[in-house]
């Protein structure tokens, strides 16, 4: 018997040529199904080859970001504790900490994280144990000058 298997790239006309070799095989005895079923079988393997590369490229990204993001996370709240600690230095017996407001609060941890320079964290330090002395002596618009301010 000869052999009929032929590889054609029909690119754009995959569908039609699909509906097409359908529509004749019944014609001429089915003799191009078995070609159009390795076609379809290839199509359909080199399709999922591609997904399953794309999703370990996308897990590889993830778990990238992932390992980044808990490392500034950690540094963030390393900052946090450390400039905490200097503020406990500071902090006197009259102090009045369950008077700060929460946004204040909130706010001074949200610009002080980034703050990893020893003398700037005392400065941070010295703003929370004097806000915990008597809370309302520091605006949040002290903390977000604070903020921009360098060494």
């Amino acid at each position: 018997m000869e052999d009929t298997s032929i590889i054609i790239n029909l690119g754009g006309l995959a569908k039609p040529a699909t509906v097409f070799i359908e529509k004749i095989s019944d014609a001429v005895g089915g003799i191009f199904k078995p070609t159009q079923t390795r076609r379809v079988a290839k199509a359909e393997a080199d399709a999922a080859m591609i997904e399953a590369k794309s999703q370990i490229k996308i897990t590889d990204i993830h778990r990238r970001a992932v390992t980044r993001w808990i490392d500034e996370e950690a540094r963030k709240q390393a900052n946090i504790e450390n400039i905490t600690q200097k503020a406990l230095l500071g902090i006197s017996e009259d102090a009045h900490p369950e008077n700060m407001e929460d946004d204040w609060i909130t706010n001074f941890f949200d610009k002080c994280r980034l703050i990893s320079d020893e003398d700037m964290q005392k400065l941070w330090g010295k703003v929370l144990s004097g806000e915990a002395n008597s809370p309302g002596r520091f605006s949040k618009k002290t903390i977000s000058l604070l903020s921009e301010i360098d060494k």
